[in-house]
Order: structure tokens, then C-alpha cells, then sequence
């Protein structure tokens, strides 16, 4: 396959992660909702340490950067790819397809209750259902497929590596998040820790 259509196919795919994203997050947050949140922004920051904030505002820029590089295709872009077997580029395809629907429905699930920062609203609820029945994090597991997919049919080190770096910084902060949640809802959140799984459904 020509490297136009896997360049294609990348934008489509990132540009439809994005929307379903953003649209999600706001359609679920009024105006009051969202000035209570930028009250919050300090807390939020103090849950996440200011390096790891840091760190991940900058790692937002570096992977902007990559995308649109490997997007508008230099000449010396070839010096990033890898040799990947095309079976394996279509299973990343594949892959990225299926992230779409499963962040939409962990959003519905999650409604006003999302934020993309460590914080919690005055009322918060912890959510048992939906896709958080068997797993707490899904959006998180989403997130980590995404990237693992996307950087598989770029065979490109440019998009792989920060992808790579963001998935160790997400998995860095989960950590937090749970942390946060415990303090939030004690017990009720350890069972609820007993039932499900962090990233993936209990086998048993």
C-alpha cells in the first residue's frame, strides 16, 4: 500500500479520536461545571506534581510536532521508519478503528463525571457501569491501545516513540488517580477495586 493512504487513514483515525474525545467531554459539562473546574486546576496540579505536568504539556507539543510531520511526509522522513510486516500495519489499523466506539461508550458512561485532570467534582459518583463494571480505567486501557495501534501502521519512530513515552506517563499517573479515588470513596472504592480490574476485566 502506498504510504499516501496509511498517511490518510492516520489523519482520519486521530482527527475522529479527537472529536469523539472533546465532543464527549463537553457535551457532559455546563458552564458552571466548567468554571468550578478551572477553580480546581491548582488542586489538580498538586495531585500530579508539577514535573509530571510538566513533562506531559511538553509531551503534547513533541507528539503535535510528529504528527504533522509525518502527516505532510519530508523527503528525510524516511529515515524514521520501520520495516514492519503489513499484516502486523493492519491489525494497528484494525486496532485504531475499534478505540472509537469504546471511548465514546466509556465517555456515556462516565458522563459529567470526566475530567481530563486530577480532580473531583463536589457531588462526584463513583461509576460502576458501562464498561466500568469490569474495569476502572478504560479510557485509560483506550488510550494506551490507541497509541500502541497508531504507532504500529505508521511504522514510523516518529510517531512511536511519543507514543511510547506518553503511555509510561499515563501509567505513571494512574497511580494518582487511584489514590485520589480511595481518599474520595474509601472502602466503597477498595471493594470496588476487589470486582474489577485496573486496566483489564479479572480473569477470575
Amino acid at each position: 500500500m502506498p504510504n499516501m493512504f496509511w498517511r490518510f487513514v492516520f489523519l482520519i483515525i486521530y482527527l475522529a479520536f479527537f472529536l469523539v474525545r472533546s465532543r464527549s467531554g463537553i457535551k457532559f459539562q455546563n458552564a458552571e461545571e466548567a468554571n468550578d473546574q478551572l477553580k480546581d486546576l491548582d488542586l489538580a496540579a498538586q495531585r500530579e506534581g508539577k514535573v509530571s505536568m510538566t513533562l506531559r504539556s511538553i509531551l503534547s507539543l513533541v507528539m503535535l510536532l510528529s504528527i504533522v510531520i509525518y502527516v505532510l511526509s519530508p523527503s528525510w522522513l524516511q529515515v524514521f521508519s520501520l520495516s514492519l510486516p503489513l499484516w502486523l500495519r493492519l491489525t494497528g489499523l484494525a486496532l485504531s478503528f475499534t478505540t472509537l466506539p469504546w471511548l465514546y461508550w466509556s465517555h456515556l458512561a462516565l458522563g459529567r463525571q470526566y475530567s481530563p485532570d486530577l480532580d473531583l467534582k463536589q457531588d462526584h459518583k463513583l461509576i460502576t457501569k458501562g464498561p466500568y463494571s469490569v474495569i476502572r480505567h478504560p479510557m485509560y486501557t483506550i488510550l494506551i491501545v490507541f497509541m500502541i495501534s497508531i504507532s504500529l501502521f505508521s511504522a514510523s519512530t516518529l510517531i512511536l516513540v511519543p507514543h511510547l513515552a506518553a503511555i509510561i506517563l499515563l501509567l505513571l499517573r494512574l497511580g494518582k488517580e487511584e489514590a485520589m479515588l480511595i481518599e474520595k470513596f474509601g472502602e466503597d472504592y477498595r471493594e470496588y477495586m476487589l470486582k474489577t480490574g485496573r486496566l483489564l476485566p479479572k480473569l477470575n
